[in-house]
Order: C-alpha cells, then structure tokens, then sequence
C-alpha cells in the first residue's frame, strides 16, 4: 500500500489539540497604542511586555546583542594554548561532528584558523555507522600518527573524559573542547572547555549552538592581541563567518532567541552574498535564489542535503563543500551532497512506509504508551529521522532500531512531556551505551536483553502517560477575520523572524468559515487548493496532506481553521495566502 493511504488511514484515527493563548490583558494593550493590537498579542505570548525586551526582540543589533567571548570560564586559557601552538609550529587537529552543526562548526575553525595564519592544520569527522558520535580511541591514535599535538573538538567531546585521557596520557596530546551538549556529571581534564553552561561560567547565554560555541572561540583568538588583528579586519573576519553560524543554528534546532536571533538574523544577510562556492553552487543546483533566501529554505532544503552527506556516506563531502575554492570541485561536491538526499529521502520514506504498513495492519499497536520498530539491516544514519517522523505522525514515543555487529543499535523520539533519556537512564542495566536529551536519543542494546528492555520501557511510559494527553498539540497565537488577513500585518508579523526553535512561525484561527470551493492536487492528489470565505472576504488557501478532510469539506458546514498566513510566488507575481494547519467543523 502506498505511503500516503497508509498515513491517511492513521491520521484518521488520530486527532490534534488546538490550545488557544491567552488573550492580552487590556492594560498591556493600552500601554502601546502605536503598535497593532494583533502585533501586541504575537508579543504578549513570547512574554515579551516591557519597552526593552520588545526592542531587543524586533530589532536585533549586532554590536548590543553578541557577547563577550571571554566571558566563557575557560576562553583565555583556550587562546592561550593555541597561541603556543601557533609560537611552536604544532599540528593542530579539528574534531567535528557529522551533522550539520558539526560540519559548519568545522568549517567555521577552519577557516577562523588559516585567517590567523595557521597552515598545518587537519580536520577529522568520525564515520557515523564505523565510529559513532564523539571523539574515540582508534581516531585519536590516528590523528598521533599525523604528527597532531592539539585537538579542538567542535560540537563533540564533552562526554569523551576516558578518550581525553587517552590522548593526553598515550600520546601527550591536549585537547580543547568547544561543544554545546548536556555537561555530563564528570567533566573531561582537557586543556580548556568551552561550553555555554560551565559552572562558574559567566556567559550570559545558554543555548548556542555547536558551530555558535566554535564562533564564540574564533571570536576569542581574534582579539587576541598576539595575532595583531585591527578592529576592522576583525568585524569582517566575523561577519563573513556568520552564514555558517547561522546554518550551524538552524540544522541544529536550538532556540531562536537571545544572542542566537541576532547571529542567525545577520547570518542570512551574508548568505544572501556568501562567498561560499560550495553554497553558491548548491544553492544554483537546485534553484535557490539567493537573495530570497530564508530559514524555511535553509531548514529545509540545504541542511538536509548537508546532513545528507553524513547519514548516507561520509561527513568530509558536506565539510569539503563548505571549505573549498576551486569551481570544479564545488560544483561536483554539489552534486553528490544533491543525490545523496535523493537517496536518503526515497530510503526513509520507504521505512516509514514499512513501519506504518505495520500500525495499519494492527492497530492494537496504538494502545502502547511507546512504540519500538525493530528491523534488521537498515541504514544507521537514518533511525533518528524516521522515528521522528513516527513520532509525529502516530503521537507516540518511538524507538526505530536494527541490527549491528552483536548488539542491537537504535534512535528514539519523544513527544512533549516525556523525557525519553530519563528513561533509559532507568534502564541502563539492559545498555550498552545511550545518550540524548529530553526529546531525542540514540542508544544501543545487547541482543541477550532486547526482549527484556522492550517490556520495561514500555512499563515506564505507561506509569508517565497512561493520563497524558496523547493528542498532538496546535499553539493557535490568537484569533483572525480574513478582513485582517492583509499586507500590514503580513509585514509586521516578519518582524518576528527569524522563525525557529522557542519562536514558531505564529499560527491564527479563523472561525465559522466557507469552503467556497476545494481541488484536489499533487502528485497523488494528497493535498487540497482551497478558497475560504468569510464575511464577504475571499482568500485562498493550501493544505498539504489534508485529502482525508475532503468528507468534512463536503459537508458544507462552517469550518474552523487554524493558518499560517504565507506568500505564494509565481512568476513574478505575489499574493497573500493561507496555510492550513488544521481544520475542523
């Protein structure tokens, strides 16, 4: 059966919950009779409600916003390290990650250190399926036998204490750590740690991003008196540093606030003149303009390709495009990143629809509080994704998990209110190995105990949300007529991007509306084209994957519908329309 039936006949059965927010109080409302009452709303419900904090949020400034990087515990010493390494010639190694983060934090070090002169530098991704995340024994001997006497890890290493250790007591090797994961409860004896969330740290800001914590370093060595940097060279050594900053946010799904939001919003600002060939080559191969670029296109159609690289082969491909300066081979690397994500997409579809086929075929599946897909032989690289699309669709916490070596390995998603790497840390006596955070986790299992862990987290997740609702959640910002659904507000609803993690692009309803008519469109006729009345007032309207609607819309009563308000573009022409999110009668 086709994937898109198989989804249909879940989302049938399944249902989301529209949370309305709560309307701003009167007196807020009057304290800024400047600014539109919808606008004040959008801000009410970031908790955005004095002079100060409204500014700062609209109207992000690089000079005020981005912080010192010596306020990191440990940024001096740091420097101070490299600046040896650069008095005595020593071969410096950069130790990425091989997600997106990972390979522009990569990129980022590279090029931040050959601007200060180093030239005997290498730079080293681990294999995601050969050598897992992290920095690990077999690499560091590696990089000993390459002649490295200084490794500086990028979004990767704060768990690694034992392989510090390794490098220090095997081979004389320091190591400084730039990364931005949960600090474990005992840290690495490395040379310095730059991380966000140090205790005794006083940096301001504690959501950065793997690349934004490689930045913040480049940022460190380039005031550093030692390397007789003007103040100049170092604004526009920065600056055009900040399209990968901002790829490294975005990839990585970190909260769009703070020192993050101004990063990324002056980071799209130099995408749109990167001089990046790999990107410019990517971005022209698959017919992205430029200068119409934002997060939306980025989240969605360059991060994945460079993701791609890692999931599918290697990392180097992604991290190569990013640093390279001959045409040629940018305009290769553009194409194997491109067809990599072709792959990927065709193989994850083609496991989700596997996994769904399941579900449909029993749905008694649903009753489990967790769901666990076992399958031997899948691609690694691609459990995370597909049990994040698990997870979304079937409102569940999801395990995707196959076969490796004598062990069994595996991704898990969660959804809100269910802390999925609290839960293994439960069960740890059936791991080999596990890692995460709240809403994510990768974890591997011994074979013998497979069964018995199965069983136990399913216990688990029963006692925590047998009474949770298990409902998909819709955050509806505040209520519209399509008579307020016009450019004004289009325009003013752009102050609040860029859009992202901890501040989505808002979501309106709209109630006791008309289908005037509806067309069934795409490939599989799985989305609707709809014209949506209300009042005398006519707009139109997508909803991508909404064909199971169609018996409601038949119906021809009066529709609620929860929208985002977008622009379609096309040949040259550009008109307001709306998205559909959700709709119900």
């Amino acid at each position: 059966m086709p994937l898109l039936p198989l989804a249909l006949k879940i989302s049938n059965k399944l249902t989301m919950k529209w949370n309305l927010a709560t309307v701003a109080p009167a007196d807020f409302i009057n304290s800024f009779p400047e600014i539109d009452h919808n606008i004040l709303q959008l801000l009410y419900n970031r908790q955005l409600t004095e002079q100060k904090s409204i500014d700062e949020f609209l109207y992000p400034d690089y000079s005020r916003d981005i912080h010192d990087p010596y306020l990191f515990r440990d940024m001096t010493r740091a420097v101070q390290r490299i600046v040896q390494a650069h008095q005595q010639k020593e071969k410096i190694a950069i130790y990425g990650d091989y997600d997106a983060d990972g390979v522009c934090g990569s990129a980022i070090l590279y090029r931040g250190l050959s601007f200060l002169g180093f030239t005997d530098l290498i730079t080293y991704i681990p294999h995601r399926e050969k050598e897992g995340y992290g920095v690990n024994k077999q690499a560091i001997d590696y990089l000993s036998e390459q002649g490295v006497k200084l490794v500086i890890t990028v979004d990767c290493g704060i768990s690694n204490r034992a392989e510090v250790k390794y490098a220090q007591q095997q081979y004389q090797m320091d190591v400084i750590i730039s990364d931005h994961h949960d600090l474990p409860e005992f840290l690495p004896d490395a040379i310095a740690i730059i991380h966000c969330r140090l205790a005794n740290s006083s940096y301001p800001y504690a959501y950065l991003s793997g690349g934004a914590t490689g930045f913040k370093l480049v940022q460190g060595l380039l005031r550093e008196p030692y390397f007789n940097i003007s103040t100049k060279q170092i604004e526009g050594e920065e600056k055009w540093l900040l399209d990968l900053v901002a790829c490294s946010i975005i990839g990585d799904m970190v909260p769009l606030l703070g020192e993050n939001r101004t990063l990324t919003k002056y980071g799209l600002i130099v995408w749109q003149r990167t001089k990046r060939l790999g990107l410019q080559k990517l971005m022209e191969l698959i017919n992205i303009d430029p200068q119409q670029l934002d997060i939306q296109k980025i989240s969605w159609q360059l991060v994945p390709r460079l993701n791609a690289a890692g999931r599918m082969k290697h990392a180097n491909t992604a991290y190569q495009l990013l640093v390279t300066e001959n045409i040629a081979e940018a305009i290769t690397l553009a194409s194997e990143l491109n067809q990599s994500n072709i792959d990927r997409q065709k193989l994850t579809e083609q496991y989700v629809q596997m996994f769904l086929g399941e579900v449909v075929a029993d749905f008694s599946q649903i009753a489990q509080q967790t769901l666990l897909f076992y399958h031997p032989g899948l691609m690694i690289g691609l459990l995370g994704l597909v049990a994040g699309k698990l997870a979304d669709k079937l409102q569940r916490p999801v395990f995707v998990l196959t076969d490796r070596d004598q062990d069994i390995v595996g991704s898990g998603r969660s959804i809100d209110g269910y802390h999925i790497t609290n839960a293994l840390q439960k069960l740890e006596h059936y791991l080999v190995q596990y890692g995460g955070h709240m809403m994510a986790c990768g974890l591997v299992i011994n074979k013998d105990k497979f069964e018995l862990f199965k069983k136990e987290i399913e216990n688990d997740s029963r006692s925590l949300l047998l009474n949770h609702d298990l409902a998909g959640q819709i955050f509806i910002e505040q209520t519209l007529s399509l008579a307020a659904v016009d450019w004004p507000l289009f325009e003013s609803i752009q102050l609040f991007a860029p859009f992202g993690e901890d501040n989505e692009e808002p979501i309106f309803l709209i109630t006791q509306a008309q289908i005037v008519n509806y067309q069934l469109v795409g490939k599989d006729e799985q989305h609707l084209r709809l014209t949506i009345g209300q009042n005398g007032e006519r707009r139109k309207a997508i909803a991508f994957n909404m064909a199971d609607k169609v018996k409601l819309l038949k119906s021809q009563s009066d529709v609620d519908l929860a929208v985002k308000i977008i622009v379609n573009e096309w040949h040259g022409y550009r008109e307001l329309q709306l998205k559909v999110i959700d709709i119900r009668n």
